[in-house]
């Protein structure tokens, strides 16, 4: 895996891909913390509408959705591996959201978040963000842990293993 330039904590990078996708309608119903009945995705959790949120056409802004998909992943990590944000330096290399529908104040936000690639340094994830049980977008991040000079570097081993465990994963590196 290349690895990034040395950077500051405050200098990461961000980089991404947005695009609009067709309006496709799923139902497919989760709670927060727990185990999706459907069991693809192996964690949820509910986000509540700001009214800081909204556009001047009163929908979720395009870009709150990244920070849907922040919250969910810091949850996920804190919840399945116990690890808070400064234990985890890692940034994310990838980031693509295909958009369905808006989403307006009065729904309520569930994001579903499943691992789809377990690496030595890398994790993927795949994402449903659901309003009052429609698919509205889809997204996948790679996150890559990193040294002090942003250089790629192996995950601990507990974690993968308990990230193995939760998932359901093969044993061994993806």
């Amino acid at each position: 895996m290349a690895s990034y330039p040395p950077f500051s904590r405050s200098e990461r990078p961000f980089p991404g891909r947005v695009r609009f996708a067709g309006t496709e309608r799923q139902t497919l119903e989760g709670r927060p913390f727990q185990v999706m009945t459907d069991p693809a995705f192996s964690f949820s959790t509910e986000i509540p509408v700001r009214y800081r949120d909204l556009d001047p056409e009163g929908h979720v802004n395009h870009a709150v959705y990244v920070s849907f998909l922040e919250l969910t992943r810091v949850r996920y990590l804190r919840e399945v591996i116990d690890a808070g944000i400064d234990d985890l330096n890692a940034v994310v290399a990838h980031l693509e959201i295909d958009y369905r529908r808006p989403v307006t104040i009065e729904e309520t936000v569930t994001v579903a978040l499943r691992v789809t690639d377990l690496g030595r340094s890398s994790v993927t994830m795949a994402y449903e963000i659901r309003a009052d049980g429609d698919v509205v977008a889809t997204a996948e991040t790679v996150m890559v842990r990193v040294d002090e000079d942003g250089d790629a570097t192996p995950m601990p081993e507990d974690w993968r293993e308990t990230i193995r465990e939760y998932e359901g994963l093969p044993e061994g590196d993806a």
